[in-house]
């Protein structure tokens, strides 16, 4: 087996002239970590589907995605600052970034109790008392799921794998027991968030740094600018790529964001499946200093990418129909959505700017204003073209 192994990384390493031992080694349990994610959350969604009514699965998404629109009001760059000092041996700066990561969680915990007193004067109870949940248990869940980075920035990516398999089989079978006894979606909701936060928490415990370095202000002082000026830029990205659901619902109402979750979730665990590459490259990356190069690798990978991505993309399209018979049977509604929105699978080759994320934001709400859930879809797939030309140009036109 390690003679075909050594076989196969050789002739990677030859005809798309990569480092393909490393690649190999970290992709397979980068890999696990996604395949063991997206059946946790397929088995999660395809029981809540079948199980809930259209109302109620639309309200539970509802409050997931506030939650995750909040985020973007906490020190979310802190995670790539503690991947990348960890690659190159800061692991003292976990620990810092944790308390600070902890403390500017505050901005989710103020977003969330505005959110519950704007519900509460609207007469919305569950949603009040969900925001409140939010305020309560999604600092922890941001600040402690850091590990996860940490682990990875120490290549220590088989660990890592491991971790998230059990974290995420814990969460499933949870989530499972708690719709099995109630339909709640309060129960539902933090139930999920508890059990999530409580996870990371162990985690943090079992696998933080106990013997770290003394701290190196100028090392600190540069990630931690870092992980502020990351964490501004994703503001307006995080609102773009989350606040679809709210506009969905607030526009459509709980029936058609359930809908519309439903017709997106395949295509996102499809895309989301191919961070890892980005995951191996950093340290490979962060190891040179010549940007021409960096360049030039870039084309040739985007290449290699998007060969598969057009492959992947036409085999979902035609499968779909047979998969969404099988999995999500009360929503047939959602075959074409999912096709329509898989076309723009192998187009997302980078984070969006700025600029691009107010565009999806405003695509988002004037189309879905105009033309429902298949607006919705297709402010999302026009978007990631517009996306991929900027990077494209910014990359090889701007002057380093």
């Amino acid at each position: 087996m390690r003679r075909i192994q050594g076989y196969i990384t050789t002739q990677l390493a030859h005809y798309l002239r990569i480092d393909a031992r490393y690649f190999f080694s970290g992709g397979v349990w980068l890999t696990l970590i996604q395949v063991i994610s997206i059946l946790g959350s397929l088995i999660v969604s395809t029981v809540l589907a079948a199980t809930l009514d259209e109302q109620t699965f639309g309200a539970y998404r509802y409050i997931l995605g506030i939650g995750a629109v909040l985020c973007s009001f906490s020190l979310t760059g802190m995670g790539q600052s503690i991947f990348q000092t960890a690659s190159v041996g800061h692991t003292w700066f976990y620990v810092v970034g944790m308390k600070k990561s902890l403390i500017y969680s505050a901005g989710i915990v103020c977003a969330s109790v505005i959110g519950a007193v704007y519900y509460f004067l609207q007469q919305n109870i569950e949603l009040a008392i969900g925001c409140l949940l939010i305020a309560l248990l999604q600092p922890l869940i941001n600040t402690y799921q850091q590990i996860f980075p940490f682990l990875q920035g120490k290549k220590m990516f088989a660990e890592s794998a491991k971790l998230q398999g059990i974290k995420t089989l814990v969460v499933t079978l949870t989530t499972l027991a708690t719709v099995h006894l109630t339909q709640n979606v309060l129960w539902l909701v933090g139930t999920y968030l508890l059990v999530y936060a409580l996870s990371n928490m162990v985690i943090h415990y079992m696998y933080r740094p106990t013997q770290v370095g003394p701290v190196d202000e100028g090392v600190y002082t540069r990630y931690m600018d870092y992980a502020w000026n990351t964490s501004i830029r994703n503001i307006v990205n995080i609102l773009a790529f989350r606040i679809d659901s709210i506009i969905v619902f607030q526009q459509l109402g709980a029936a058609d964001l359930a809908v519309y979750t439903i017709a997106t979730i395949l295509p996102e665990h499809i895309k989301g499946s191919f961070k890892n590459i980005i995951t191996l490259l950093i340290p490979k990356y962060a190891q040179h200093e010549n940007l021409e190069s960096i360049k030039k690798s870039m084309l040739v990978r985007s290449i290699q990418l998007c060969a598969v991505f057009i492959g992947i993309t036409i085999l979902f399209i035609v499968a779909a129909p047979f998969i969404y018979a099988l999995l999500f049977p009360k929503y047939t509604d959602a075959v074409v959505l999912t096709q329509i929105l898989a076309l723009s699978a192998e187009k997302k080759l980078s984070k969006m700017n700025t600029s691009v994320s107010l565009f999806l934001i405003l695509a988002t709400f004037v189309l879905t204003s105009t033309h429902g859930i298949l607006g919705a879809i297709i402010a999302k797939v026009i978007t990631r073209y517009v996306n991929v030309c900027i990077a494209y140009y910014y990359l090889f036109q701007k002057d380093s």
